[in-house]
């Protein structure tokens, strides 16, 4: 009769053995439909998965580290990401559209995916607004305590086609905007009203230094302000002063826009009730 030989092995979702578990060369395999892998000992005693991917909205469920090169891909955002143990990170493997870059960055508020998260790069996923795009050029290009003169006129924003919302109304004072926003944690998911409160008091989406927002068509990368100075034709003739002067865009110096068609303000309208 042969003789049946099984690799060692479990079937509890996410276990993996340790290096106490295998010696050099064995295998181990985890038979769990819903995360398999089949794991080998490296020549450092780490423990490596030789595959499959891994696919879940949560990083893959290991006591004893990854090992290096392991993929999981998010299934919450799509992202393919792979570890890397010399800095003990999952890190994303970017889109490969324009070369993956993450000097460009992608909006397109109508995109199902979309996202304002903190956590999102826009860079394999888009941001929902250009509020959020602005925001993340400010945080990686303004360096604190040195000079940033490198990190300037590097960063490209892509307008996807759609419907692009600009939030531009007047932002908040430092204390309203305490307030308002507190501590930015991992995960949040910023709303449009919090991201509008970085604009200045004035109004307008300030645009980093050296940043170029370039449409993908001309025609349909449409920009719709959120807000514009109220006036009307009674109160000019009377001599009334309209609001203060506003602006969807404040651009400082190398800035480029183009490609853009900046179209009026979505006007919302909703039916409350229906009388007669």
């Amino acid at each position: 009769m042969a003789q049946r030989i099984q690799q060692k092995r479990s079937s509890i979702p996410g276990r993996r053995p340790d290096n106490s578990y295998l010696n050099p060369g064995e295998l181990a395999v985890n038979t769990n439909s819903s995360d398999p892998g089949v794991f080998f000992e490296g020549h450092d005693g780490s423990i490596i998965k030789a595959g499959p991917t891994a696919m879940g909205p949560d990083a893959p469920n290991s006591e004893v580290g990854y090992g290096n090169g392991e993929s999981w891909l998010n299934t919450s955002d799509r992202i393919l990401r792979q570890y890397d143990s010399s800095i003990q990170e999952w890190v994303k493997v970017l889109s490969p559209q324009y070369g993956g870059s993450q000097k460009l960055l992608f909006v397109g508020t109508e995109y199902p995916e979309a996202s304002d998260d903190i956590e999102n790069d826009g860079s394999a996923r888009p941001f929902k607004s250009l509020n959020r795009a602005c925001l993340e050029i400010a945080r990686r290009s303004i360096l604190q305590g040195r000079a940033d003169d490198l990190m300037q006129a590097k960063f490209t924003i892509m307008l996807l086609p759609g419907t692009n919302i600009a939030r531009n109304e007047p932002g908040m004072g430092m204390q309203e905007f305490s307030e308002l926003l507190g501590r930015l944690t991992k995960g949040r998911q910023l709303t449009l009203d919090e991201l509008r409160a970085f604009n200045p008091p004035e109004g307008g989406i300030p645009v980093p230094r050296g940043t170029s927002i370039i449409g993908l068509d001309p025609f349909k990368s449409n920009v719709h302000p959120s807000y514009y100075p109220r006036w009307d034709r009674d109160g000019f003739e009377k001599g009334d002063k309209p609001s203060k002067r506003t602006a969807i865009f404040h651009t400082p110096g190398d800035t480029l826009i183009n490609r853009l068609t900046f179209r009026d303000k979505v006007k919302n309208i909703s039916v409350t009730a229906i009388n007669g």
